[in-house]
């Protein structure tokens, strides 16, 4: 499977709440993986517990094979991280923060200009991080994560990003991704996971329900329909079932159809089928 990233049999708790209970997931080497859920469910303090900045109460996180605790320096060297937590410095310019960053990977200068780039800030190259709007931040702390060409990059939640922010990023993404990069990203946005990612995992209360290729996930748990209109103005579904392809049949015989389309659950549709919550 060559597992770049592996969580086994972890548990986290915090005095009385359990933030996560028995979560088992893998991440490939050079997949996009996304962990998705409503707010609240686990998903931060995943990536915490993957970065080290929390150690699991139970069970076991591993990075190219090796337990992350203990192993802290050498493994957050190879991974590139974008979370709510700024690592630029206020009151120098963009290119100022990055410059500094790329000289302590020992990075060329032409990154900084390849990087703001492709994220969209070339033009605020000169402006302090401070000045800012907070969709720029953002995307000025995603070219802080890719400043060291991590072979790992994380993303915790880029769902606030605006959306023509965020079409350059995700182009950007599947670029990287393209060349090599294992990206690991959490997100509330469905369409955002669906666009993306080569596996998902579900995640609602801390517990992974499950864990899969989103067109698989839609054969294993879609119960696909095909509505038809009908000339006199009605509109009826059948399930794509035997019988339901037999009153089909019949119908469309026996009356003047105006259209016929089929229509498939989301895969937001099948999350609340699943985890019994709606996506939020």
């Amino acid at each position: 499977m060559n597992a770049i990233i592996e969580f086994e049999d972890v548990h986290k708790q915090f005095k009385a709440k359990k933030a996560l209970t028995d979560v088992n997931f893998s991440i490939r080497k050079g997949e996009i993986f996304g962990l998705v859920g409503p707010s609240g469910v686990g998903k931060t303090t995943s990536i915490k517990l993957l970065t080290d900045q929390l150690k699991p109460s139970e069970g076991t996180i591993r990075v190219f094979g090796k337990s992350v605790t203990g192993n802290h320096t050498q493994l957050l060297s190879k991974m590139g991280i974008l979370s709510d937590q700024s690592v630029l410095y206020e009151r120098l310019s963009l290119y100022d923060n990055l410059r500094f960053l790329a000289s302590l990977y020992d990075r060329p200068v032409s990154t900084i200009e390849d990087v703001l780039e492709h994220v969209g800030l070339a033009s605020s190259r000169k402006t302090t991080y401070k000045h800012l709007s907070k969709g720029m931040k953002q995307r000025a702390n995603l070219a802080a994560a890719l400043i060291h060409a991590p072979e790992i990059l994380i993303l915790d939640e880029t769902a606030s990003l605006d959306p023509s922010a965020k079409a350059n990023v995700h182009a950007f993404l599947r670029q990287l991704n393209e060349q090599g990069s294992t990206i690991f990203l959490t997100s509330h946005d469905m369409n955002e996971i669906e666009s993306l990612c080569d596996r998902v995992a579900f995640m609602i209360d801390g517990t992974i329900y499950l864990c899969d290729e989103p067109a698989q996930i839609r054969s294993t748990y879609a119960a696909p329909t095909v509505t038809v209109t009908f000339a006199d103005g009605n509109v009826e579904t059948f399930n794509n079932s035997y019988t339901g392809m037999t009153s089909l049949r019949s119908a469309i015989e026996s009356r003047k159809v105006q259209s016929i389309h089929s229509d498939e659950p989301s895969l937001t549709d099948i999350f609340l089928d699943v985890t019994g919550r709606k996506f939020a």
